[in-house]
């Protein structure tokens, strides 16, 4: 069993309606859902107007607009960054990362992925992705 959550948030020009924020905790079996708390920022160029959609209970989504980064015709160019931390009781140590147009962190994403990997709760993992769309 693999523990998951997935906030949304969506960008005007994007391609998706929403961009999946999907993370879990691969490495706890057994733990309790709420035994761990992000906090995910995502920082957009000006233009992408970015919003909120969906975020669960453990999970905070702060949105920051940037003047420096692109949002051309080749895509629009975002930083996510998650910062996962771990209450009493937790027993994992790594947090795995699905970023997806629609969700991410489905059993399988339902949209195309545009990141994934993995880092260690306790440590931010700064992710650029590339989302499909324009603001032009």
């Amino acid at each position: 069993m693999k523990i998951t959550w997935n906030a949304h948030v969506h960008m005007d020009g994007a391609n998706a309606k929403w961009m999946g924020l999907g993370w879990g905790i691969p490495d706890d079996s057994h733990g309790d859902p709420m035994d761990y708390q992000a906090i995910i920022t995502v920082t957009a160029p000006d233009e992408a107007n970015a919003t909120v959609g969906k975020v669960g209970r453990n999970e905070t989504v702060a949105l920051r607009s940037s003047a420096e980064l692109p949002c051309g015709p080749d895509g629009i160019v975002v930083e996510v960054t998650y910062s996962v931390s771990a209450k009493d009781g937790a027993e994992g140590r790594q947090v795995e990362f699905n970023i997806a147009e629609n969700a991410g962190q489905k059993g399988t994403p339902t949209g195309a992925v545009l990141a994934h990997g993995s880092g260690l709760i306790g440590e931010d993992i700064v992710v650029p992705v590339v989302v499909p769309g324009s603001c032009v």
